[in-house]
């Protein structure tokens, strides 16, 4: 019995031995071939993967250098690596804006988030974070990380994430008008770095060709701004080996763009401009910094564009009783016809306005306060009903006025509208909706100018 046990033990251990060696070493062999196989796919898949970023970036006419490469990604996975989604901060026409938290230290920036199926809105995008990259300063928002992803078909959709600095604050005007102290001394301090980010930009070759009081905006208490919004801002540094820093016209433009109640006149004029134009809304600015009412404001476009072509405004009334004559002056010589005489960042700098302590006392609350109501509450209005008109401009001007009639006799809603407009002939209009332009002919009947932003390359 003995005997037969220990065979058996034997015989068990014997045939077992041999077969674990070989079962690991086929094991291991296996595993290694996995291996080298799954490094062998994930290389031919990357390299697909950059042949078509490649291929996607030059059919979009984008160059992308190596260190544009290390903020700009087309793997989306690496967000969701580094990134917790948090509340919706607010949303526009084309997307949205979420608050992000960074898993590596918990910092918190804000992310805004596009969809689309249109590759120009995409090159767009990777332009603008490109050359936002490039400016680093305190009183102008910063940009991040870019993540792409483009997804090849039939109907080609794609996501765009705009990571970003989160600014703890509001528009410039609604701080504001909350403030229970407001002086020229307050708006000076604002103003001044209003004045300090211009210069930078210009400095920088940049025009920002959109500064209004929605497109800055400021901490809660009141001190500190920053600007944001470079949608149809203008980069070059073509000038550079022609042109000192310090003369005027670093930046030639033609395109009409921009909020009309804050373009400079000469934008207009359907001739050349410069970075000057900045310097003109500043002045608008600063005019509804100390009042709460524009310089000019009509509700016609042609009568609007006309006061600011003569440049016809007025600072009377109470509330301008109470203004100094510097902070006159300074708007006086910011709102200048023309360019040449108009002040650059640096004269304006260097202002007895801005370099003089101001007073304390407080601008009249009661009307500041019913202005800047009134003005906020026009925006709001005038923003929505010129979003209508833009729609309407576009169907009609893109044959599809039938859209446009049928949802106007239903009342159907603007995204309604601009929903069917996607879908015929994939029109995406708010890319359209700051820039076109239709202005009847002053010297014929039934003529009608339509002023399109077909590509801006050449600007």
């Amino acid at each position: 019995m003995d005997i037969q046990n220990q065979k058996r033990k034997s015989k068990f251990s014997f045939s077992r031995a041999p077969t674990n060696e070989n079962s690991g070493a086929l094991q291991q062999l296996k595993n290694r071939f996995k291996g080298q196989m799954l490094q062998l796919i994930n290389k031919n898949e990357n390299k697909d993967q950059d042949k078509q970023i490649q291929e996607f970036l030059i059919r979009i006419n984008v160059e992308l250098e190596e260190e544009d490469l290390k903020y700009i990604k087309f793997d989306m996975s690496l967000y969701h690596e580094n990134y917790i989604d948090g509340e919706i901060l607010g949303e526009g026409c084309i997307g949205l804006v979420r608050s992000v938290t960074r898993k590596q230290d918990g910092c918190e920036f804000a992310c805004k988030i596009v969809k689309t199926d249109a590759e120009e809105i995409v090159k767009n995008m990777i332009l603008e974070f490109k050359n936002l990259k490039k400016l680093s300063h305190p009183h102008i928002v910063a940009m991040k990380e870019l993540f792409i992803q483009w997804n090849e078909g039939f109907q080609s959709t794609g996501t765009v994430l705009v990571i970003m600095e989160k600014v703890k604050g509001r528009e410039m005007f609604e701080v504001i008008q909350k403030q229970k102290n407001y002086s020229e001394w307050t708006a000076r301090i604002l103003f001044e770095q209003i004045l300090v980010a211009i210069k930078y930009m210009h400095d920088n070759y940049c025009c920002h060709r959109d500064l209004k009081p929605n497109n800055i905006l400021c901490a809660e208490d009141g001190t500190s701004i920053k600007i944001t919004d470079f949608n149809v801002s203008k980069f070059t540094d073509g000038y550079k080996e022609f042109t000192n820093l310090n003369d005027h016209g670093k930046i030639e433009m033609w395109t009409y763009t921009g909020t009309v109640a804050f373009s400079a006149p000469e934008i207009f004029s359907g001739g050349l401009y410069n970075e000057q134009v900045d310097l003109w809304s500043a002045g608008v600015i600063l005019y509804v910094m100390l009042s709460g009412e524009l310089p000019f404001n009509s509700d016609y476009l042609n009568d609007l564009i006309d006061q600011i072509s003569k440049c016809k405004y007025q600072m009377v009334g109470p509330i301008w009783d109470q203004i100094s004559p510097q902070a006159k002056d300074l708007i006086q010589n910011l709102l200048q016809l023309d360019p040449l005489q108009r002040l650059t960042p640096e004269q304006a700098l260097d202002h007895p306005w801005i370099k003089n302590v101001q007073n304390k006392s407080e601008i009249p609350r009661d009307t500041l306060e019913k202005n800047m109501a009134r003005f906020l509450n026009q925006k709001t209005n005038n923003e929505s009903e010129l979003s209508a008109k833009k729609i309407k401009q576009i169907c009609f001007l893109f044959g599809a006025g039938e859209i446009w009639k049928r949802h106007s006799l239903k009342n159907s809603s603007v995204s309604k509208i601009s929903e069917d407009l996607k879908k015929f002939k994939s029109i995406d209009i708010s890319t359209y909706k700051k820039e076109i332009q239709v202005t009847k002919d002053q010297n014929s009947n039934h003529v009608y100018h339509i002023d399109y932003p077909f590509s801006d390359d050449s600007d």
